[in-house]
């Protein structure tokens, strides 16, 4: 069924692709997703917080186990606690930045801090350019230049502008312009 439309509307989605790999690969983010930026910044609160207990479960488990002589299985407790923490890292962070950002960015594989944290590094910046941006073009859609330049002109203004072109030659076909 041929469908007529009476008009359209392409609205800006607002999405940015980066770059996250040698493959060409790219995560997509929308400077309109009112909820991205709370969404990183969460993130980031998240990990520092998951980081600081994964320290202080290391620190009590030397301590517990100092004077054993064969400590395997409180390792692998350890190394279990480490896992479970990133694997968790991997989800929350397919959450804020689309499905499939950790394999992307590191692989098949379940990183640890470091290149977590180079993640983090390296996506500040450009989350704030993004925050800049958006900022900018809210400030430039609704400056009071965007439309008249903050000044309309009145009916009379409007007459004898109207009146001056036609008496120059300019308007033609009965006053509409050609």
């Amino acid at each position: 069924m041929n469908q007529e439309f009476f008009g359209g509307i392409k609205a800006d989605s607002g999405v940015r692709k980066i770059r996250v790999n040698d493959a060409g690969e790219y995560i997509e983010l929308s400077l309109t997703d009112v909820t991205l930026f709370e969404r990183f910044t969460g993130l980031l609160d998240w990990f520092e917080i998951k980081q600081a207990e994964l320290n202080q479960f290391g620190a009590d488990f030397e301590a517990r186990h100092a004077n054993d002589g064969d400590n395997t299985k409180a390792v692998v407790e350890v190394i279990h606690k480490r896992t479970e923490l990133f694997t968790e890292c991997c989800k929350k962070m397919d959450e804020v930045f689309g499905e499939g950002c950790c394999r992307k960015v590191f692989g098949n594989i379940i990183p640890d801090e470091l290149p977590i944290m180079d993640f983090f590094e390296q996506m500040t910046p450009i989350m704030q350019r993004m925050a800049a941006e958006r900022g900018e073009k809210l400030k430039t859609k609704y400056s009071r230049n965007r439309k008249g330049k903050g000044k309309q002109r009145s009916k009379d203004e409007l007459i004898a502008d109207y009146k001056a072109r036609n008496a120059a030659g300019e308007l033609t076909d009965g006053g509409a312009e050609v």
